[in-house]
């Protein structure tokens, strides 16, 4: 980032017969964004984004507004399957490419510079799952809680606050907010949905009804995500520390272990419960079917891996799963048309990325194992 300095900025002010109002304006609040945050970008107005990220200020002003008639692009994906249950999918969210390319340059030079709680342990340069499962290895007692639609329930309020706390003036901070934010159908009757800006800053053609909510699939949505739950975090691992526990969060997963056996189901229960009353004075809910407590005989997995030992291990269902992909994928009666079909992939194409996915996964967990099942990857012809 190239260093700001307040004469060249006077200089260039005064070359360009700019009134001395409105530089010294801008010196001020370029001024008070570095005594917050000297490591994020000077943005003084939407126009100034624009030039910043090299997307047009009117395309800008149209999502800024509501008023855009194409900003994202939605389909659903299958999640895995759970028996006796219907089939599930997950929305995803995919903006178009001029607002993608500006959450993008947010993402990296806005966000990037915020420090999430220390319990997060995804979406940043240094996590990954294998990191995050390492802080439980040798768990003998073990809590998870999973948070119900986590993106949707972030609110544009709330976005809008992460901005300003980093320095952004009040307008600005609005419309970052509104470029991050995706409008939901109804908003429900909470505080955190409403949006409560200084009327002093009102312009007209930003007043809409409605607001917007984190989308699941944005650039922006993960690192924003960690920084709104900045209070959540820090008040579960209070909760986690009274009962011994070590606590983190990967996204909407949350992690409680204890390595020690003086703890108790009893014990786990009360835990879930100030954990429950905190998600909802944060405005989250949990996934009630998905809590669970792990006493020591039982088998303990964090983000898809095992944790009963000194270091994270696949699951032999993982293993098995690659292994019957494979077995099909080469038999000389099946291939990846028929197993493409039978599995419910609507291409091959997205067959052979999902496949990929699960080998770039074990190669973060098993290098060698992962190694092993590529060279039987690469022997498939694809059509």
């Amino acid at each position: 980032m190239t260093i700001w300095r307040p004469q060249q900025y006077h200089r260039a002010a005064d070359k360009a017969a700019t009134p001395a109002e409105i530089s010294d304006n801008a010196i001020a609040t370029i001024e008070a964004l570095r005594r917050r945050s000297r490591n994020v970008p000077e943005i003084l107005s939407l126009r100034h984004l624009s030039v910043r990220a090299g997307v047009p200020y009117a395309y800008l002003r149209e999502i800024v507004e509501r008023n855009a008639t194409r900003d994202y692009r939605l389909f659903r994906i299958r999640k895995r399957p759970v028996r006796n249950q219907r089939l599930r999918y997950r929305i995803i969210t995919v903006p178009e490419a001029r607002l993608k390319k500006v959450q993008q340059w947010i993402d990296r030079h806005v966000l990037c510079a915020a420090e999430p709680d220390e319990a997060s342990v995804a979406f940043t340069k240094r996590s990954s799952v294998y990191a995050a499962a390492s802080i439980h290895c040798g768990a003998r007692w073990m809590i998870k809680i999973d948070i119900r639609a986590f993106f949707e329930s972030i609110s544009e309020r709330q976005v809008y606050h992460v901005f300003h706390e980093i320095g952004y003036q009040p307008l600005v901070a609005f419309e970052l907010a509104r470029l991050c934010t995706r409008l939901r159908r109804r908003a429900p009757p909470l505080k955190r949905w409403s949006l409560g800006f200084d009327r002093r800053y009102e312009i007209s053609a930003y007043i809409n009804g409605q607001v917007g909510h984190v989308p699941q699939g944005a650039p922006t949505s993960p690192r924003l995500s960690n920084l709104v739950v900045r209070e959540l975090d820090e008040d579960i691992r209070t909760i986690a520390a009274s009962a011994g526990l070590t606590y983190t969060r990967y996204a909407d997963d949350l992690t409680l272990s204890k390595t020690t056996d003086d703890f108790s189901r009893a014990a786990a229960v009360k835990v879930i419960r100030k954990i429950y009353r905190v998600l909802g004075a944060h405005g989250f809910a949990p996934n009630l079917a998905k809590t669970q407590i792990v006493p020591p005989r039982a088998r303990k997995i964090v983000l898809g891996l095992l944790v009963d030992g000194d270091r994270p291990r696949l699951q032999r269902e993982f293993k098995a799963r690659i292994r019957q992909h494979l077995h099909y994928l080469m038999h000389p009666k099946f291939g990846p048309a028929k197993h493409a079909k039978a599995q419910g992939n609507a291409t091959i194409y997205g067959l052979r990325n999902h496949i990929k996915g699960l080998l770039a996964f074990a190669h973060g967990v098993d290098p060698e194992y992962a190694r092993k099942q590529t060279e039987l990857f690469n022997r498939v012809h694809w059509p």
